[in-house]
C-alpha cells in the first residue's frame, strides 16, 4: 500500500494529466488517506479538495472507476461519483472503459492478474487509443531500473520517473529589519512644515488619478499581468552538499504512453505537502507516521493469528466425538465383563478390590478351580484395568503410584487365582 503522502503528492505532480479526463485508479491507501484527512479536520483542506477532486462525493460529468477492496472499498462505498471494481477485473477494465488517465499499482493486484498478462493489456489499450496515459508504479526495493525502464518500453514506451522521500528543512526570509537609530524619524522642524507637505501631496495625487484615468485599458491589463508575475517570482534555492550522492528511490512511476511528453516536468521536480493534513497534532513527519502505524498494525495481525492458532490448539474435541469415544470404551468394556455382568459407569479408577481369601488347594490331578468369589475378583479388576486405559487415552490425569499399586495388587490376585 502506497502511504497517504506520497500518494497526495504524486496526483498533484501529475494534476494536469487526470483532472478533467476519465480515470481509472487501481491502489491502495484510500481509507488511510481519508482518515488522515478527516482527523486533521480544517487544517487538511488543500489534501482534502484533492481527494475530492479524484473521487467525487456526487456525480459529475467525468467518470472515475477505483479498483480496490476491503478497507480501501468500505472508504469510497459513500462516494457516489465513484465506481469501485475488484482487483481481479483491473486487466478487462483496462481494455474495455473509456478512460483516458490510468494510475495502477502492480502490487495491488499481484496474485490476481499475471505481470505479463497486465502488461499486454495496457499495450493493446495504448494501441487503440493513443491519447491515453498509463502510469505504472512499482516498488522500488523489489524492482531495479532496468527491470521498470524494460516494462515501460514493452508497453509502448514512454518516460520514468523515481519518487524519493529527502529530509528537507525549509529556510523562509521574512524581510529586513533595521535597528532603531536606522529608522528615520520626523523632527519638530518637520511637523511643522506636514500641513504644508500634505497639501502638496494630496494635490499630486489628484494629479496622478486623472492620467492613470486616461490610461488605454489594454496598457492596464498589461501592468496587471507584469505585477502578477513579479509577485510570483519568488527566489528559491536548493542546496543538497549534505544529501546522499544519489537519491535512493523507493517509488518507480512510469508514465506510458504517446501522452507522457505532453506532461510538463523535468528533472527534479519538489512538492511541498501540509504536514497537518496527515497529523492533527502538528508537523510530524507524515511518511514516517504511516510507516509506524503499517507496522502496529501488521504486529497486531500477526499476534492476532498466533493467539487464534493457541486458541484451536486448546479447543476441546466436539461433544459428538466424546460421545462416541466414551460408547467405544463401554462396548469394549461390556464385552470382556463376565456374562450377565453389567458395566459400571465411567469415572477414576476405583481403589483395589480386598484381596480375596485363598480358595482351597485342588484335588491331586486336578487343574486350578475357579469359584464364583474369583470370578468377581477378576470381573472387578477387569473393569479397573478399563478405566485406567479409558483414562490414558483420554489424555487424563495419571497418578503414576496409584497405577504401579493397582498393578501390584492386580499381580497378586491372578497369582492366588491361579493356583
Amino acid at each position: 500500500m502506497i502511504d497517504p503522502a506520497r500518494l497526495e503528492a504524486l496526483y498533484a505532480f501529475l494534476d494536469e494529466a487526470w483532472r478533467e479526463v476519465p480515470t481509472l485508479l487501481a491502489h491502495g491507501g484510500w481509507a488511510a488517506w481519508r482518515a488522515r484527512i478527516e482527523g486533521a479536520g480544517t487544517t487538511a483542506e488543500a489534501g482534502a479538495a484533492l481527494f475530492d477532486a479524484l473521487v467525487p462525493a456526487a456525480r459529475t460529468g467525468r467518470p472515475v472507476v477505483c479498483v480496490a477492496e476491503d478497507d480501501d472499498a468500505a472508504a469510497l462505498r459513500d462516494r457516489t461519483g465513484v465506481r469501485v471494481e475488484p482487483p481481479g477485473r483491473l486487466a478487462s477494465l483496462l481494455l474495455d472503459e473509456g478512460w483516458r488517465f490510468a494510475l495502477l499499482d502492480a502490487g495491488l493486484v499481484e496474485g490476481r492478474v499475471g505481470r505479463d498478462d497486465l502488461r499486454a493489456a495496457v499495450a493493446r489499450a495504448l494501441s487503440d487509443r493513443p491519447d491515453r496515459l498509463v502510469v505504472w508504479l512499482d516498488d522500488a526495493r523489489w524492482t531495479d531500473a532496468e527491470t521498470m525502464a524494460d516494462l515501460v518500453a514493452a508497453c509502448g514506451g514512454g518516460r520514468l520517473f523515481a519518487a524519493y522521500l529527502p529530509a528537507v528543512v525549509g529556510v523562509v526570509e521574512y524581510g529586513d529589519v533595521l535597528p532603531d537609530d536606522e529608522v528615520p524619524r520626523l523632527d519638530d522642524e518637520d511637523l511643522e512644515r506636514a500641513p504644508a507637505e500634505r497639501d502638496r501631496f494630496e494635490a499630486e495625487e489628484e494629479a496622478e488619478a486623472d492620467e492613470t484615468d486616461e490610461a488605454d485599458e489594454t496598457d492596464e491589463a498589461d501592468e496587471a499581468d507584469e505585477a502578477d508575475e513579479a509577485d510570483e517570482d519568488v527566489p528559491v534555492a536548493f542546496d543538497n552538499r549534505l544529501a546522499p550522492p544519489e537519491p535512493e528511490p523507493s517509488l518507480w512511476v512510469g508514465l506510458v504512453g504517446e501522452a507522457a511528453f505532453d506532461l510538463d516536468a523535468e528533472g527534479l521536480s519538489l512538492l511541498e505537502i501540509d504536514p497537518r493534513g496527515f497529523d492533527a497534532g502538528g508537523a510530524a513527519d507524515p511518511v514516517g507516521g504511516a510507516a509506524l502505524a503499517a507496522a502496529e498494525t501488521q504486529a497486531l495481525r500477526w499476534r492476532l493469528e498466533q493467539a487464534e492458532a493457541e486458541l484451536e490448539a486448546l479447543r476441546p474435541r466436539p461433544v459428538s466425538e466424546l460421545e462416541a469415544r466414551v460408547a467405544e470404551l463401554e462396548a469394549r468394556l461390556a464385552a470382556a465383563a463376565p456374562a450377565g455382568g453389567a458395566s459400571p459407569p465411567p469415572g477414576p479408577p476405583p481403589s483395589p478390590p480386598a484381596e480375596a481369601p485363598s480358595p482351597p488347594a485342588p484335588e491331586d490331578g486336578a487343574g486350578p478351580r475357579r469359584t464364583p468369589s474369583s470370578d468377581q475378583t477378576l470381573a472387578r479388576w477387569a473393569a479397573v484395568v478399563e478405566r485406567w486405559a479409558r483414562t490414558i487415552e483420554a489424555g487424563g490425569p495419571v497418578e503414576p503410584a496409584a497405577l504401579r499399586a493397582d498393578l501390584r495388587a492386580l499381580a497378586r490376585a491372578l497369582r492366588r487365582a491361579t493356583r
